[in-house]
């Protein structure tokens, strides 16, 4: 269970600082290159749009074919990704290098929590929520370092962390290949018609089990509608403090936002100790995100907007975890774990794209403020689903 745990905190470590360097500069790269918002939120619904596609396909080879493969893979599509990104100065460029970084989280994203889930059941058992808590932590605090340190290399130039996050996460690759070690998964060695009728049997069992398990299908739900309420600031967080505090603030802010997550996560980590806590710290963090938006699109002051962006970062911060263990200890089969892992992403990564055009469309005709009410009333509908979580 430790190594499991160390091994899984230095690969996130390995893995998110690097890739965290353009996350502060990345809404702002786009528009010094001449994109419009509505040509921001194109790009990232091809994002999202691919990540629909890709989820289930990649989830299915993490179950045929290992967990650690499927990782790996998707590292060195994160790493070509970027380094894309710093070659391009157009939309065509962007887009290939968005098609290249959804192919890279497809094969992480399930592969990932589903080696943890079957790595402690390997090794004496345990609650994943605790392994996830410390994931986050370790996530956030990658997140600080990284974005921090991108946001401070973005006033030297701008392209700059963008290939010193390939070269991050080109390094990473050996590293990461060291530390998820899978003794226990058996891959198929089967003849290809074999190999494909299998696939196509996980593909098929992992969506009947997304949809048929109640509180899977709930959780999805949940999922969907929260992550459109996000995309308004998800958008706009560095634009808006560019605006209102001058650009050095996107280095400082990002610095605060990941210890007002970091925060949440510590608390998420004290609740989701059971069942019962995994679905009350949901809960919370949901209804509090609709007091925030709220709060946020009616008060004009942007010292006082700021305090509830780090309200709203410690309550998305408490949600990860609880939402990520909640659903790994909901499906019963080793089998197929990544699979409907990659399902449920894959249905939240079509209401991100969805709303994240439509985000960036509507700011041309409507405030910011306006989208924050929206994404209060999208919050309230996702924590009505939370009904269904027992």
């Amino acid at each position: 269970m430790e190594k499991v745990k160390r091994n899984y905190l230095l690969f996130t470590i390995c893995e998110e600082i690097p890739h965290a360097l353009v996350f502060p500069v990345y809404v702002i790269f786009l528009v010094d290159n001449g994109m419009t918002m509505a040509q921001v939120g194109i790009i990232n619904f091809v994002f999202m749009l691919a990540i629909f596609a890709f989820e289930i396909p990649t989830g299915v080879i993490a179950d045929y074919f290992g967990r650690k493969i499927s990782v790996l893979t998707g590292l060195f599509f994160h790493a070509l990704s970027t380094l894309i990104y710093f070659a391009s100065y157009g939309m065509f460029g962007f887009i290939i290098a968005e098609l290249t970084c959804a192919v890279g989280s497809c094969f992480i994203s399930g592969a990932l929590d589903a080696w943890v889930k079957d790595a402690i059941d390997n090794n004496g058992g345990g609650d994943c929520g605790h392994v996830f808590s410390r994931g986050e932590i370790a996530r956030t605090l990658s997140y600080i370092a990284g974005g921090t340190i991108g946001a401070g290399l973005m006033l030297i130039d701008l392209r700059l962390p963008w290939i010193l996050s390939a070269i991050g996460l080109f390094v990473s690759i050996p590293i990461s290949n060291k530390l998820l070690t899978e003794e226990h998964f058996v891959r198929k060695r089967l003849t290809m018609r074999e190999g494909w009728n299998g696939m196509k049997k996980i593909f098929v069992d992992s969506v009947r089990y997304g949809l048929n398990n109640k509180p899977i299908f709930a959780l999805i739900c949940v999922g969907v509608f929260f992550t459109a309420a996000c995309q308004a600031i998800n958008m706009n967080w560095t634009l808006y403090f560019k605006s209102k505090f001058g650009i050095a603030s996107v280095s400082w802010g990002w610095a605060m936002i990941g210890a007002a997550s970091m925060v949440g996560i510590l608390i998420g980590s004290k609740l989701i100790n059971n069942k019962a806590g995994k679905i009350r710290t949901i809960k919370l963090s949901l209804i509090a995100n609709v007091v925030v938006f709220a709060c946020m699109a009616a008060i004009p002051n942007a010292g006082i907007v700021m305090l509830f962006f780090l309200a709203h970062e410690i309550s998305r911060g408490a949600f990860t975890p609880a939402e990520r263990s909640f659903l790994q200890e909901n499906i019963l089969s080793s089998d197929i774990r990544a699979t409907v892992g990659s399902f449920k992403s894959m249905i939240i990564a079509g209401a991100a794209a969805i709303s994240w055009l439509g985000c960036g469309i509507l700011l041309t005709v409507w405030s910011f403020e306006t989208l924050l009410l929206i994404s209060a009333g999208l919050t309230f509908v996702a924590a009505m689903f939370t009904k269904r979580l027992q």
